[in-house]
Formats: C-alpha cells, structure tokens, sequence
C-alpha cells in the first residue's frame, strides 16, 4: 500500500512538470492564448488546474488560478479564465500583476502596448460618498484594456479578450 502511495506522489509531481505554478504565471502567457479557440483542455494544458471554478449560468464559469504567497500571506486571484461551456472555449482573461512583475506599472504597459492606441475613462463617482480618479484604458480593437490605479500609477489587472484573435497583444517582439 505504501509503494502505491509513493508511485501516486511521483505520478503526480511528473504530470505537473511543465505546467506553471499559479503565482508564476507570467503575462506572455496568457497574451498568448488564443481566445475563442483555446479548448477546455488547452487551458489545463498551459496553466494546470484551477484553484477555483465559479459558475456564473448555465453556460459561463470563471476559472481562477491563485497567487500562493510564503509566509503565510492570504491567496489571491492571479489569473480568471472567463471559460464558455457550450462552446468548450476560453474567451477572455483577468491577469492580476504583482509588484515584481515587469507590467505592474503604468511605463510599462504603454511601452508594451505602445501600438494600441488606448481609449482613456476615469472611474468616477462610485457609490454615495467617494470619487476615485484611478483610469480604465481600453483597445477594443485589440481586445485590451487594464486599470491604473492613478495615485501610485500601478496597474491593478490587465483584461484580454476574444478580439485579439490572430493578433499579436504587443509591438515588441
């Protein structure tokens, strides 16, 4: 019984080589994706399974992938795969950047998406009492948009859709 245990373990770890951890996933890989013909399967494939799936009707869930910090620090989402369950396709992503990350400021994001030519909103009135003057860039062109928080000029999440289907996200190469 005990060697079966072991031989289970090492099944596991080797089915997981290649696949990255969910608080290293990088935001090349999700620009990537191509969404709208990216299986279920595909998904799997190129980040594991989800740390979470929430069903939104009967035929969209969000797949969420989470941060795993050390030290005891509370998860938090990484990445959510808007998944179409009809069409067994993903079609769109939320890719949360944290502070070490390349495109977690607003330098960044305009140099890596220097082509896109951004449409600027300002959040505004939110509720009763408070006024938030972070900004929404969106590209529906490309399928992109992210939120800057305007006082630290960090970006919070970076969206990216259908659309960009067959596009590449960036002008770098």
């Amino acid at each position: 019984m005990k060697n079966l245990f072991i031989i289970a373990v090492l099944l596991g770890a080797s089915s997981c080589a290649g696949v990255p951890q969910s608080n290293s996933i990088p935001f090349s890989s999700v620009e990537s994706v191509p969404f709208g013909k990216a299986t279920t399967a595909d998904i799997r494939k190129r980040f594991g399974e989800p740390d979470e799936v929430v069903r939104l009707d009967r035929d969209t869930a969000i797949w969420s992938y989470h941060s795993k910090p050390q030290g005891g620090l509370p998860t938090s989402d990484r990445l959510n795969i808007t998944m179409n369950l009809t069409s067994n396709r993903a079609v769109g992503a939320i890719w949360f950047p944290e502070a070490k990350d390349h495109l977690s400021s607003r330098e960044a994001i305009f140099s890596h998406f220097s082509g896109a030519g951004f449409n600027r909103k300002v959040v505004g009135q939110v509720g009763k009492d408070y006024f938030s003057d972070d900004e929404i860039y969106t590209s529906p062109e490309q399928g992109i948009s992210f939120y800057l928080n305007s006082v630290s000029h960090t970006v919070e999440h970076i969206a990216v859709s259908e659309p960009i289907l067959g596009q590449k996200l960036s002008t770098r190469e």
